[in-house]
């Protein structure tokens, strides 16, 4: 008989992460306070990405923001 496939953490960590939104920006210093149009909109803050992740996420409503430099 086949034994169910146990689901790992990898399993649980992709599908968080493909449930995110993710917006892309060529800026390093970003600000969130939500989406007002899903009605969760917290506090603005400001966020830094680090050089060295290429990303970050909102501590409030974990919307991602991936910094790709632009091409100019």
């Amino acid at each position: 008989r086949d034994q169910p496939r146990s689901r790992g953490l990898g399993d649980v960590y992709k599908r968080q992460l493909m449930s995110k939104e993710v917006i892309i920006t060529d800026k390093i210093v970003v600000s969130c306070n939500g989406d007002d149009r899903k009605g969760s909109n917290h506090p603005k803050v400001w966020l830094k990405i680090k050089e060295t992740k290429n990303f970050i996420d909102c501590p409030y409503c974990e919307r991602r923001f991936s910094y790709q430099p632009s091409k100019d």
